[in-house]
């Protein structure tokens, strides 16, 4: 099969969270697991669009990367859950040995999670030790750490948790 073909067959599996279908493709052409698109390896793209966690499971244990750093903003799958508000899906990465990529702000899962309002991911993450108190600075921040990035976003129910944390 053409891959383009493939490739957007295996996109319309995973969207229609058709698994028998992916199983089957990914069986007919296995180096296709760690095909990238423009929202990064598969993975990125099943979280992105909402894919059935038995999905997501089924592209760890055929060998996905879990960590690589794809898509928009260049992060990595635990970044993207916590975005997309999956906290299976945090919890699982988590589980697998997902790294926890503090690099850059816009990599930082606590910083997707206080974007997105989950306070459930933003308590999973202080319990597997993200750094809540490391501090960026950039083009639209200034020495921000967690508890300010929550403050500027109006989370305030995540601020006055990192705010006891801080204590």
């Amino acid at each position: 099969m053409d891959t383009n073909l493939l490739m957007q067959e295996i996109r319309q599996a995973i969207e229609n969270s058709d698994q028998p279908k992916l199983e089957s493709l990914l069986a007919s052409e296995p180096s296709q697991i760690n095909a990238t698109t423009v929202f990064g390896n598969w993975l990125h793209f099943a979280i992105s669009f909402n894919a059935r966690m038995e999905i997501i499971k089924y592209l760890i244990e055929k060998g996905v990367d879990i960590n690589q750093k794809a898509g928009i903003l260049k992060g990595n799958a635990l970044n993207l859950a916590a975005a997309e508000r999956r906290i299976d899906v945090v919890n699982y990465l988590l589980e697998k040995g997902a790294e926890i990529d503090i690099s850059e702000p816009e990599r930082n899962p606590l910083f997707s999670a206080i974007y997105s309002g989950s306070i459930d991911i933003v308590e999973v993450l202080i319990t597997h030790k993200v750094n809540f108190k490391i501090k960026y600075t950039g083009e639209r921040m200034k020495n921000m750490d967690a508890l300010a990035y929550a403050k500027e976003r109006g989370q305030i129910e995540i601020a006055e948790m990192l705010s006891l944390l801080s204590e």
